[in-house]
């Protein structure tokens, strides 16, 4: 008898226990998709789309003229033509080459300086903030901010390696 007494007093601790700690289990997860959701909107409101996306046109135009410039003189190195020639007049397999791969770094590569480039949440939105949430939304703001730059700025580095393609291609079928 004492044991089957000691037996319901522990199984009804137990299940207070339980609910208490499902209950924070719950307010904790709660706190964690707010802070979330306020980080991606404040992430989304703060960065500058259409600047993200002249950057990336920008130096995806400079990036691949460059690399195109480079990777044929650096094929004409490799391969020279018969007799020599710039740009596909009087062109070589290795200008060829060199250009094409010139251009596709010249495309990538500030696309990887872009997604790089640093974030940094205001410091204000913290005031009063736990160490939790600070870190929770600074992390999550980052994530939220870098995805979005690399989105806009690689539609801008398609649309400006795309102009300077299609400038190769116009000047090649004259």
């Amino acid at each position: 008898m004492r044991m089957r007494f000691i037996f319901h007093k522990f199984a009804a601790l137990m299940a207070i226990v339980l609910t208490f700690s499902d209950a924070a289990a719950q307010e904790i997860n709660a706190v964690n998709l707010e802070t979330k959701a306020a980080a991606e909107r404040d992430a989304d409101t703060d960065i500058n789309k259409l600047l993200w996306f002249g950057a990336g046109m920008g130096v995806g135009i400079i990036g691949t003229a460059v690399g195109v410039f480079a990777g044929c003189a650096i094929g004409s190195r490799i391969d020279p033509p018969e007799p020599s020639g710039f740009l596909y007049f009087q062109s070589s397999t290795g200008e060829e080459v060199g250009t094409l791969i010139g251009a596709a770094a010249g495309c990538l590569l500030p696309l990887l300086g872009i997604c790089s480039y640093p974030v940094h949440p205001p410091s204000g939105r913290f005031i009063g903030k736990s160490p939790e949430y600070v870190e929770l939304y600074t992390n999550t703001y980052k994530a939220k901010v870098r995805s979005l730059r690399t989105k806009f700025a690689a539609g801008g580095v398609s649309t400006g390696c795309g102009l300077i393609i299609l400038s190769l291609v116009a000047s090649v079928a004259r």
